[in-house]
Parts: C-alpha cells; structure tokens; sequence
C-alpha cells in the first residue's frame, strides 16, 4: 500500500518570542531558518493521498486550512515543498494490514507573519489531545 502525507513545519519555539530575540544591530532576528535546521519543529498533518500528488522540492501550493475551534480564523497562506522522507511502515505478524510505503512531503510556510499563531493552535490543541 502506498501512501503520501503532507505535513506542514512549523517552528516550536517553546520558550522563544521571536519578538524579543534581536540581532547584533539590534533588529528582530529571524530565528525560524536555524531552529528548523537544528530540529526544533513541529509538524502538522495537512492531508493523506493514497496517489502521488505531484509535487516537487522548490514548487508553491497555496493553503487553505482551518485548525482549532470555530473562534480560530483560517489560515491561507503559500507554502513551499522543501523535502521527502521515504518510510517502511511494516504490518505487525497479529494484523491483517498490508505493509505501508509512506512518502511525507514537508511543507515550509512562505510569509512567516502566521508562525506565531500556528504555533499557539499547535500547542493549544496537542494539551487539549493529552
């Protein structure tokens, strides 16, 4: 069985406002590129096809999403693939399910301006899940 999921990386900076973090000159830093690299992300699951959408490192698709509760505004913002990961989800002896190959496609969102608010939705809703 193949199947592709879309997940949407967003930094999780748990005890970081992006506000207050400044440069050497004093400007706001954008710390969102080295938290990414050094691993300090979460994904959100954004779809899962059971066929290839199509979609190559470096291409644009445009996001419309709503997450959390009827109070939460939607999200639509611009996104851009930036990697795959391939994975072997094998069935378990006891189960009757066919092995999964799982390509995930991740997604960085473009403008930033959102970050802060996914991030609050994020946590929000994985302390809600617990």
């Amino acid at each position: 069985m193949f199947e592709y999921v879309i997940e949407l990386v967003v930094p999780s900076f748990e005890d970081v406002n992006t506000e207050d973090v400044k440069a050497e000159d004093g400007n706001p830093e954008d710390v969102s590129t080295e938290k990414l690299i050094s691993g300090n992300f979460s994904t959100v699951t954004l779809a899962t096809y059971n066929f290839n959408p199509g979609l190559e490192v470096g291409e644009s698709v445009w996001i419309s999403e709503h997450w959390g509760t009827w109070e939460d505004e939607p999200f639509n913002f611009e996104a851009v693939v930036t990697r795959y990961r391939k994975e072997i989800i094998p069935c378990r002896k006891s189960e009757s399910k066919p092995d999964v190959f799982r390509i995930v496609i991740f997604l960085e969102a473009v403008e930033k301006d959102n970050l802060a608010r996914m991030r609050e939705i994020i946590r929000r809703l994985n302390s809600s899940n617990k």
